[in-house]
């Protein structure tokens, strides 16, 4: 009996580590890294009857190829309707695709729901619509009612490190007084600009917005809410209530400074094809940068900037008092 109890112990013991192996192996043969979309882009919001829209999508934390699926469902009818017909073409998980526009909306709520899966792979999940690795969905509104929507923010000149910078923004198709909440992001956190919504001003008038503090390079998202001056606001989320919103980009270079100086008197500059600049400030504070294609002219005294062509503007600047050339440019290609 003790003979035939030491084999059996060894032959079960055999499958239980066989077991192991094979459980292992399973396990990582099963591991797949599916992309995740990070964020669909809606535009303004909400929605007004008889808005089209394209959407945006991207999964930048996916490296390789994917393909995107999207159907838009209404909340009452229950409704499902194919934005794109299918996935549509191979595109970098980190490019920003842009969905088909949709058809005209009407006044209800609509769920968004976008399918991602690894290009040319059948995806590991599925449902009675299809095959898919993960999905992303955003709630949308669509309104009858004429609400105000901002027309343009202004982002002004190009922005450099070190700039501070107030936006302008304006609602000029809307009849009414209105107010402003704004938010600006460097793509980490969100920093509120205005510390509420604004005192009442009519929806044609360009407001100016709170200064920014003091930027670094980088690109950054502004956000700004608008609602009907003294009511709750239509669309209510977490972090407060509006009517609609628009979102600007915005990007700040690292500038390639050339010329620097400040409070040493009068400084003149000329140059360009006929330009003709003075700085008058006692103590000027003048800066010339290269930013992109252009030559930049800075001047602290009036918190202004002129744009010159990189290529095609000669820049000397003076010493009003004494003549003496303080700084000159020459075109790269003119020397």
């Amino acid at each position: 009996m003790r003979e035939f109890k030491k084999p059996l112990s060894i032959f079960m013991a055999s499958i239980f580590i066989m077991a192991g192996i094979l459980g292992n192996i399973t396990a990582k043969a099963a591991v797949i890294v599916a992309p995740t979309i990070s964020r669909v882009g809606l535009g303004h919001s909400p929605l007004i009857e008889g808005d089209t829209r394209t959407f945006t999508v991207t999964s930048p934390l996916f490296v390789g190829k994917v393909q995107y699926r999207a159907f838009l469902n209404d909340v009452k009818s229950k409704v499902s309707t194919e934005i794109t017909t299918g996935y549509r073409e191979v595109v970098d998980g980190k490019d920003i695709f842009v969905l088909p526009v949709t058809k005209a909306f009407k006044v209800g709520d609509y769920k968004l729901t976008v399918y991602v899966k690894r290009a040319g792979k059948v995806g590991i999940k599925s449902n009675s619509l299809g095959n898919y690795d993960t999905y992303y969905v955003s709630n949308l509104k669509c309104v009858g009612e004429v609400l105000p929507t901002i027309s343009r923010i202004g982002l002004g000149h190009p922005l450099i490190t070190g700039d501070r910078r107030t936006f302008t923004v304006t609602s000029s198709t809307y009849v009414g007084n209105v107010q402003y909440r704004a938010f600006l992001s460097d793509g980490k956190v969100w920093t509120e600009i205005t510390k509420g919504y604004t005192e009442a001003v009519d929806a044609k008038a360009v407001v100016v917005l709170p200064e920014t503090r003091s930027l670094s390079a980088g690109t950054y998202r502004l956000s700004v809410w608008v609602k009907k001056a003294g009511t709750f606001g239509n669309i209510i989320t977490h972090l407060g209530n509006y009517d609609s919103y628009k979102v600007s980009t915005l990007k700040v270079s690292g500038a390639n400074v050339l010329f620097h100086r400040k409070g040493i008197g009068y400084m003149k500059i000329t140059g360009g094809s006929g330009y003709h600049m003075f700085n008058g400030g006692s103590s000027s504070d003048v800066e010339i940068y290269i930013n992109g294609t252009y030559i930049c002219v800075k001047r602290y005294d009036y918190n202004e900037i002129d744009l010159f062509p990189y290529w095609s503007t000669n820049l000397t600047v003076t010493l009003e008092e004494t003549g003496q050339v303080l700084y000159r440019y020459i075109p790269p290609n003119k020397k």
